[in-house]
């Protein structure tokens, strides 16, 4: 609770310090009515969001809201950079007695820099969005010892953090289906935080999630979302997708196992426990090739070296920068595939920015994945 009052003082301060910027800027005028109305009211849509504020015209002001979420974060950036550009720049005038240092300071006042500001800023927006709708495919060949020489590989596409809401709806999810199709899956595992809003009418959703084809099954976890929006709700929208939900099982699939828990932010609303990672490793066989899923990127230390390859989410690697610094710092694995060493032997862990946003419909420097992972024997050595 603490992180959301700090995230929330922060974000009501950047509205202060974009009002302040403008007023440097043009001066006053009658123009500071609407802008006061606009930003107050974009400031307090943070606590409307979590409120859940009801009915279409709800949805459509939060949608909006969080559009402008995403254009401040940018605009902040520019009139910050400025700002100490502009300092530095009178700083080492004044230091220097430099004459050309004091004639560019004078050029660099908020008149002019506060417009090329938001320009840049509105120019950065727009790629962010293009960045958020245009997913990368990664490609990982997985190695293992545990299945029989000469098995055939298989091929498992793996996505997380779609949040499905009124900002990702059916255009987007066909067009991400589509990319996920084309890489032929056997097998194919979202990791959590699917959706972002009532599911219960999202049939169409469900429908084009359904279309995709996987032979050897389609499974799922649950994330931290869905229990924010109803996790009846949202388990009952992932079994209409023809999804199988993992809640601490494990299931052989294609020579491998795979094994799924519950987010263990809300270990106690689950009766067994299914956020439990060792209680499901402990049913499985030594031998197999486990494929773990978990939607953060947690792991008991006493788990390490009795699960192959563990697939998480959750961290959106910032989705825009420099958020990948804080998710770092906070779950201090790397982005990508990582390499855990505990007494029991190594495991890998991969942690993927996931496919889709949450607040703000915007990545920047942090691009959306799909993963695909070929798990094939190991060669024998001559």
């Amino acid at each position: 609770m603490r992180l959301f009052y700090l995230l929330f003082t922060l974000y009501g301060l950047s509205h202060i310090y974009v009002f302040v910027c403008l007023r440097r800027a043009f001066g006053g005028g009658k123009w500071q009515i609407p802008v006061l109305i606009w930003l107050t009211a974009m400031a307090v849509s943070w606590l409307w969001r979590f409120g859940r504020m009801p009915g279409p015209v709800g949805e459509k002001f939060q949608d909006i809201s969080f559009c402008w979420m995403g254009f401040l974060v940018f605009l902040c950036y520019c009139l910050i950079a400025a700002d100490l550009l502009a300092l530095l720049s009178r700083l080492l005038a004044f230091a220097t007695k430099g004459a050309w240092l004091r004639e560019a300071a004078g050029h660099l006042v908020a008149p002019r820099y506060v417009p090329l500001a938001i320009a840049l800023a509105l120019v950065l927006f727009v790629y962010s969005l293009y960045e958020a709708r245009n997913p990368r495919v990664l490609r990982l060949d997985i190695a293992t010892a545990k299945l029989a020489p000469g098995a055939r590989p298989l091929r498992v596409a793996a996505v997380a953090d779609l949040h499905l809401s009124s900002l990702i709806g059916p255009r987007m999810l066909e067009r991400m289906a589509g990319k996920i199709q084309a890489l032929e899956p056997d097998v194919l595992l979202i990791s959590g935080d699917l959706v972002d809003t009532d599911m219960r009418l999202r049939h169409e959703d469900a429908a084009i999630l359904r279309s995709i084809r996987a032979p050897m099954g389609k499974f799922a976890v649950s994330g931290n979302h869905e229990s924010y929006h109803g996790l009846q709700m949202s388990l009952d929208f992932m079994k209409r997708s023809g999804l199988t939900v993992l809640r601490g099982q494990a299931v052989e699939v294609g020579g491998i196992t795979i094994a799924g828990v519950d987010d263990g932010s809300f270990a106690g609303r689950f009766e067994p426990d299914s956020t439990d990672v060792l209680r499901v490793l402990s049913l499985i066989p030594e031998g197999r090739f486990v494929l773990l899923v978990n939607h953060k990127p947690y792991y008991p230390e006493a788990a390490l070296g009795r699960f192959d390859l563990q697939f998480s989410g959750h961290t959106h690697a910032g989705q825009f920068w420099p958020g990948e610094l804080i998710t770092k710092k906070i779950y201090r694995v790397e982005q990508g595939l990582n390499t855990l060493f505990g007494a029991k032997g190594s495991s890998l862990l991969f942690v993927t920015n996931g496919l889709g946003f949450w607040g703000p419909p915007i990545r920047f420097l942090a691009p959306p994945e799909i993963v695909l992972f070929t798990i094939r024997p190991e060669e024998p050595h001559p």
